[in-house]
């Protein structure tokens, strides 16, 4: 998905995914549904109150798509970011598909392989771009890398969904096999430096603090014996890795002003009157307020472009409303409160849940690795929950983007499942039981 575009279309990006969606996503998941359907008592047994939660945003995003005074427009969403109905209900696919088909230890690594080569491939496409030597297009967004995602932001999302998995591979295998997921990981954190995204970096950061707390606790290192892939020397490694890339960016005079950007874009995190975060306030004030005048089912998937103008001139100064009128906001850049205006704040509550169980079914299953001292699906937990807190926090300042959004409900099914995955491994995988792993 993430390297999936066409240079000659006027919408590079963003359509060819959500022609891909629209293929392959229900064809991953008939594979489930018929096994679900011929299993006795199948699918009663496999659901879970997360799959409920999903199960209520989707009533509730169609209801809200049938009372929507512009049902049309709805349906795709706003132009170039299609995230209207037919969207949420293809995430919806995918979190069902691979909450039912990637069961097992080997899916769940063959996924995240995935996930960091498509990651490594488009950072090592941004890092050509920063260079100045893009054969496609030869003119940067701001200043800022794209990589094959088209805007700078959407690529930070992205990459913080690879990041952990880079990380991962490079924790639980060997040889020749670590080296390139921990080059992966490199590519993947530069790259991210590169996109200035300030997002990104509070995704990122999320992201390093869940996994040094966890990997860094006494009382599970203790448990775990210091043996399998859970131990000091490549954790350290990886740290020193990153650590390098910072410095070096900061000592090689030619990187020096990227490393000096990158710094005070994170600082100016803070400052509220800074240009596009002064205008990120306006957004999610008139946010706000159109959905607390439209609670229930708010005014249509998607539909925050068509209701900006008539809030514009009522929340804002007449300042920023005279400036702001200039523009088609096509989101609060805020899922949350895109999801509260277009959808009602029981289908944000039911979106909420779901993150909520996603996230605690993750702690159980990183719970049960370490009494059964299974280092492997300790850290794959931890990286599927990593990527989703990141992704969770990403989500607060940024406009939801195809493929980093499809990725996201992907890992969603994924770690709903997974303490039966850390308790349940395949017969193939439980042969060498007995040797911590």
């Amino acid at each position: 998905m993430p390297l999936l575009f066409v240079p000659v279309a006027q919408d590079a990006f963003a359509l060819p995914r959500l022609v891909a969606l629209y293929v392959l996503v229900p064809l991953a998941l008939a594979g489930p549904l018929v096994m679900l359907v011929l299993e006795p008592g199948g699918l009663r047994s496999a659901l879970r109150w997360p799959d409920v939660a999903a199960v209520a945003l989707g009533l509730l995003a169609v209801g809200a798509w049938l009372l929507a005074p512009d049902r049309g427009h709805d349906l795709q969403g706003e132009p170039l970011q299609y995230q209207g109905l037919l969207a949420l209900l293809l995430y919806l696919a995918a979190y069902a598909a691979a909450r039912f088909a990637l069961r097992d230890t080997r899916s769940v690594r063959r996924l995240l392989g995935l996930v960091a080569v498509a990651g490594a491939v488009t950072s090592a496409y941004a890092i050509i771009q920063q260079l100045r030597l893009d054969p496609i297009w030869h003119g940067l967004d701001k200043g800022r890398v794209f990589g094959t995602l088209g805007q700078a932001n959407a690529l930070a999302a992205y990459l913080d969904l690879a990041l952990p998995a880079a990380m991962a591979l490079a924790l639980v295998s060997r040889g020749i096999w670590r080296a390139a997921a921990a080059g992966a990981a490199i590519l993947v954190l530069t790259a991210l430096l590169l996109t200035y995204s300030r997002g990104g970096y509070l995704g990122a950061a999320a992201e390093v603090a869940v996994v040094l707390v966890v990997l860094g606790a006494r009382r599970w290192r203790a448990r775990l014996g210091g043996t399998g892939p859970v131990h000091r020397r490549p954790l350290a490694i990886g740290i020193l890795g990153a650590a390098i890339v910072v410095l070096a960016l900061a000592a090689i005079p030619a990187t020096r002003g990227v490393a000096a950007r990158a710094a005070e874009r994170a600082i100016s995190s803070a400052d509220l009157q800074e240009g596009s975060i002064a205008d990120r306030l306006d957004l999610w004030a008139v946010g706000v307020r159109i959905s607390l005048d439209h609670p229930l089912l708010g005014t249509g998937p998607d539909s925050y472009a068509l209701e900006f103008p008539r809030y514009r001139d009522v929340v804002l100064p007449p300042g920023r409303a005279a400036f702001l009128a200039r523009f088609r906001p096509e989101s609060p850049h805020d899922v949350y409160l895109a999801y509260a205006d277009g959808l009602g704040l029981p289908a944000l509550a039911a979106y909420l849940a779901l993150a909520a169980g996603a996230l605690v079914a993750v702690w159980r299953a990183v719970r049960r690795a370490v009494r059964r001292a299974d280092g492997a699906v300790l850290v794959l937990s931890l990286a599927i929950g990593s990527a989703l807190l990141g992704h969770l926090v990403t989500d607060a300042f940024m406009t939801a983007e195809l493929a980093g959004s499809w990725l996201f409900w992907v890992l969603l099914g994924v770690a709903v499942g997974l303490p039966g995955l850390a308790g349940g491994r395949t017969a193939r995988e439980a042969g060498g039981a007995g040797t911590p792993r």
